[in-house]
């Protein structure tokens, strides 16, 4: 069986860890065994666990996770503070730990420009030191012109998740073309820079022509052309809904996961690819980004 490399996904279990009381999203369970028939199902054969917002700033069922999982072939991706001591860095990495995320939402920062740019700024310096990538996604696709003269600066290599958010045809008003849209070609700038990196994952943040998606193809093939050795694959697993700022009344409601079948999109992607694109995305990207 071939291998391929899911650099995102999540596990949820209140049975072994609660979730933080200030979460922004209250998703149901989805544990460990149930990931790893998953993994067995898609021929996934290693992972990179990112850590749940729902879970707060507490990287304690990260570390119990990546355990589980089995570390020789599980990496994790922490969500840290401004209170997060070197101390704790240091342990996370020896636990396995080889990014962060940056909580966007915490800090209101999730269209606001300066605050994406000095939270860059501050976290890049925080991980550097471990050589560690940091994980970013914002709302604002104008902000993106300004954010493609920042980043190749950073010292980090930066990972946008679910192609960044840019948009298919189905989700784009008449007008305006997929390679028009934007914020696209801030991104396809970006990723011909070096330390800028995109997840090929979630395709329902990005479309809505589902099962099958046919119209992602178009910004798919944008990324990949602007630079193969910069994407790597995420699932998504188990799905959770598409971001939006919610209440806290609302964030505390149990909210179901999107039904998808991976099998279909999998399938697309390999349509969509040569073989030796699909290569770099499934096995040698993420094999050097998060050091397997």
């Amino acid at each position: 069986m071939e291998c391929i490399i899911d650099t995102h996904h999540h596990i949820f279990d209140t049975d072994q860890f609660p979730y933080s009381p200030d979460r922004h999203l209250t998703p149901p369970n989805a544990s460990i065994d149930k990931y790893k028939a998953w993994k067995s199902h898609n021929g996934v054969t290693k992972s990179v666990l990112v850590h749940g917002l729902s879970y707060g700033h507490d990287n304690s069922s990260l570390e119990a996770f990546v355990q589980q999982l089995d570390p020789g072939v599980t990496r994790g991706i922490a969500v840290i503070g401004r209170n997060t001591a070197d101390d704790e860095l240091k342990r996370l990495h020896s636990c396995g730990i080889r990014g962060v995320r940056l909580d966007l939402y915490s800090e209101h920062a999730m269209r606001d420009l300066d605050k994406q740019l000095e939270m860059l700024q501050y976290y890049a310096k925080r991980v550097a030191p471990f050589n560690w990538s940091m994980g970013f996604l914002q709302l604002e696709p104008g902000n993106w012109a300004h954010l493609a003269k920042f980043i190749p600066s950073l010292p980090v290599d930066v990972v946008v998740d679910h192609q960044a958010l840019l948009k298919s045809s189905s989700m784009l008003p008449a007008d305006v073309t997929v390679a028009q849209q934007p914020g696209m070609e801030a991104i396809l700038r970006l990723l011909a820079s070096g330390n800028f990196w995109i997840k090929i994952s979630a395709p329902y943040r990005n479309s809505e022509s589902e099962p099958h998606y046919d119209d992602l193809r178009e910004v798919i093939r944008l990324l990949v052309h602007a630079n193969p050795h910069r994407v790597v694959y995420g699932s998504d697993w188990p799905h959770t809904p598409r971001m939006k700022i919610r209440s806290k009344e609302e964030a505390l409601i149990e909210t179901p996961f999107l039904k998808f079948d991976d099998s279909i999109w999998l399938q697309k992607l390999r349509d969509w690819l040569s073989a030796e694109e699909w290569n770099l995305l499934m096995v040698e990207n993420p094999t050097v980004l998060y050091r397997f």
